[in-house]
C-alpha cells in the first residue's frame, strides 16, 4: 500500500509577492507617504506592497503629487524612499515659496511730517516700500523742535532737548547750544539795535 500524502495551505493568499509594488485603488486608509503643501491640485497614485513577514492583506501607500500651486509658491520636486518590502525612491511636486504675492506696492507703507510732543521734541516715521519683495520697512525720528538744541533721545528720567537761553532761538533739528542764536536785534534804554550776524550762544 503506497503511502498517502496530504498538502494543506494555510492563511491568505498574496496576490502580491513581497519586494513587488504595483499601482492599485486608493483606501480610506492608504499610508501618505509623500510630504506636500500648498498645492492647488493635486494627484494621488497609490500602490501596493505586502509587509515583510507578514502574510496579512497588502498594504497601500499612496503618493500625492502637486500640479499646481496656490499663489506666491511654486513646483519642487522632492523624492522619498519608501521600505518595507519596496524600497523603491519616488518623485513627487510639492510647492515651496514664502506666499506672498508681490505687485510692487506696500500696505500702510506712509512716511509722516514731523510732528510735535512733549518737552520740544518732534517724532517722524520714514516707510520705504521694497518693490520687489512688497516689504515695507519704517524708521522712527526724534528731534529738537526750533527753540531747542539736544539730540531729540535720551535715557528715561532725563530731557531729550533744551530750551534756548531766552532771547536766543534755533532751527528744528539743532543738536548743541552753539546752534541757540540772536539774530534780530531788540531795543534797550539806548534805543534799537541790529545784530550785522547771528549772535549765538557758546
Amino acid at each position: 500500500m503506497s503511502g498517502l500524502v496530504i498538502m494543506l495551505q494555510c492563511g491568505t493568499a498574496h496576490s502580491i509577492a513581497i519586494g513587488q509594488c504595483l499601482v492599485t485603488s486608493c483606501q480610506a486608509n492608504s499610508v501618505m507617504e509623500s510630504s506636500v503643501s500648498n498645492c492647488r491640485s493635486y494627484t494621488d497614485t497609490c500602490y501596493a506592497y505586502a509587509m515583510v513577514g507578514s502574510y496579512g492583506d497588502p498594504t497601500t501607500f499612496k503618493i500625492r503629487n502637486c500640479t499646481a500651486c496656490n499663489a506666491g509658491y511654486t513646483l519642487t520636486e522632492e523624492s522619498v524612499l519608501v521600505g518595507n518590502g519596496c524600497n523603491k525612491t519616488y518623485t513627487y511636486n510639492t510647492c515651496t515659496g514664502s506666499g506672498i504675492v508681490c505687485d510692487g506696492t506696500c500696505d500702510d507703507c506712509e512716511s509722516t511730517d514731523w510732528v510735535s510732543g512733549a518737552n520740544g521734541v518732534e517724532r517722524r516715521t520714514q516707510a520705504t516700500c521694497n518693490t520687489q519683495t512688497c516689504v515695507c520697512s519704517k524708521m522712527f525720528q526724534s528731534r529738537c523742535a526750533a527753540g531747542y538744541y539736544g539730540t531729540g533721545v535720551a535715557p528715561l528720567g532725563e530731557a531729550p532737548c533744551t530750551q534756548c537761553p531766552s532771547p536766543g532761538t534755533s532751527s528744528a533739528g539743532t543738536t548743541s547750544i552753539d546752534g541757540c542764536c540772536v539774530s534780530t536785534g531788540g531795543t534797550d534804554s539806548n534805543g534799537t539795535y541790529v545784530y550785522t550776524q547771528p549772535c549765538c550762544y557758546s
